[in-house]
């Protein structure tokens, strides 16, 4: 399927929704949803209306052309890099929109996006990061522990209560 993919880099890239569609590996089959993500609504990062470069820099935030390629989702623009967050950084980003920016607190449950521990310990240091926790309001602060207790208690997306600020 092609795509048309606005260009990215280390700085402006594809995260969230469409960042979790481009499967993970070397030998990516297919996307983790139905491919048809709207590329150009998920490019985050400076000069997006969602930047967490501020946070965290381009951490995990790679050239993800090779598994779109695997994966049949060709490029219209051809050989140019697609960058985009690692599965754990879009997460992250999800969470700084989801929370601070929209104050929904059960968009998911990690456990049943991320089955290993290593990968939820991965998106929890993402937000136990110096970057991010110092420029923390103490209001803010106060959502990371109740989205983070929110991932604690419960085990299954099902479960969680319909919690909005």
């Amino acid at each position: 399927m092609d795509v048309l993919i606005p260009p990215t880099t280390p700085f402006t890239y594809i995260s969230g929704l469409a960042a979790l569609s481009i499967p993970k590996g070397k030998n990516a089959s297919a996307p983790a949803s139905d491919g048809r993500a709207d590329f150009d609504k998920f490019l985050w990062g400076r000069g997006t209306s969602v930047d967490t470069t501020r946070y965290w820099g381009c951490v995990d935030v790679e050239d993800r052309s090779p598994q779109m390629k695997l994966c049949g989702m060709i490029d219209k623009r051809h050989g140019q890099p697609v960058y985009a967050a690692s599965h754990e950084r879009a997460c992250a980003d999800l969470f700084v929109r989801m929370v601070f920016q929209l104050g929904i607190f059960n968009f998911f449950y990690l456990g049943e996006w991320f089955p290993s521990d290593a990968a939820r310990e991965r998106v929890f240091a993402f937000l136990n990061a110096p970057g991010f926790v110092t420029r923390l309001t103490e209001a803010e602060k106060q959502k990371v522990a109740r989205w983070k207790r929110l991932q604690t208690e419960y085990t299954k997306w099902t479960e969680l209560p319909a919690e909005r600020d």
